[in-house]
């Protein structure tokens, strides 16, 4: 699929999903603990790419003179509106689109955004070099992703699903059926998307500890799972 039809494709979806995204999507606390803990050291400007409903923003903005945020989802920056605006500039564009001056920003963060272009590395890459551009000196940049072992990347959506059913029994939920019809339509059909899309560990350890020399990759949680997230930290100088 081309990058352009692709992008029209992901972005129907999540404006469809926007009203149901807080719940589709529980808050990843252990995620937005360890981003508070590694906030840049100068708190002037804050970038968020890929903010969603705001509810990062939410944590982190406080904490910085001004921020920017940033998603090509109308519907999700609509509700992050509602949960936050005070000294922050939205704007209704993607990854790709983004055109800020060099050296603009402190703390840049992405979570969870570049595995919907690890189909086009070239553009990828790309997109890295023009958010390491817009870093201040003595800066901190943290990316998150989504990386799984080789042989479950076309299956995550599967995976997802045997995920949904452990916590249910977990909570002494035994009517799967039930559990799994909680989920609208269209976030089955953008899981199902999202299949070959995740990062494998070696992939993510070289397109960004190419593009980020000398970052810090690590994943979160105790153990690696079949889908974990890997994190990223890079400091410019």
């Amino acid at each position: 699929m081309k990058l352009d039809s692709q992008k029209k494709l992901f972005q129907n979806q999540f404006n469809q999903m926007a009203k149901y995204y807080d719940f589709l999507e529980p808050v990843p606390l252990f995620l937005h603990k360890l981003i508070l803990k590694k906030c840049s050291s100068k708190k002037d400007d804050f970038l968020e790419i890929g903010c969603g409903t705001g509810r990062l923003l939410n944590l982190v903005s406080p904490r910085y003179k001004k921020t920017v945020a940033v998603d090509f989802s109308k519907e999700m920056i609509n509700i992050a509106k509602k949960r936050i605006n005070k000294n922050i500039t939205y704007f209704n564009i993607s990854a790709s689109e983004i055109q800020f001056e060099d050296e603009q920003f402190d703390f840049v963060v992405c979570n969870a955004l570049f595995h919907h272009l690890s189909n086009d590395k070239k553009e990828l890459i790309k997109v890295l070099k023009k958010i390491k551009k817009i870093l201040r000196p003595g800066g901190r940049i943290f990316i998150s992703d989504f990386v799984a072992f080789k042989l479950f990347r076309n299956l995550s959506d599967w995976v997802h699903y045997v995920y949904v059913i452990y916590n249910s029994v977990r909570k002494g939920k035994f009517n799967f059926y039930s559990e799994l019809k909680k989920e609208p339509e269209i976030y089955r059909t953008h899981l199902k998307s999202e299949r070959g899309m995740f990062f494998t560990r070696k992939e993510f350890m070289k397109i960004f500890g190419d593009v980020f020399e000398n970052s810090k990759i690590n994943f979160i949680g105790k153990r690696r799972k079949i889908i974990s997230m890997y994190y990223l930290i890079w400091d410019k100088k």
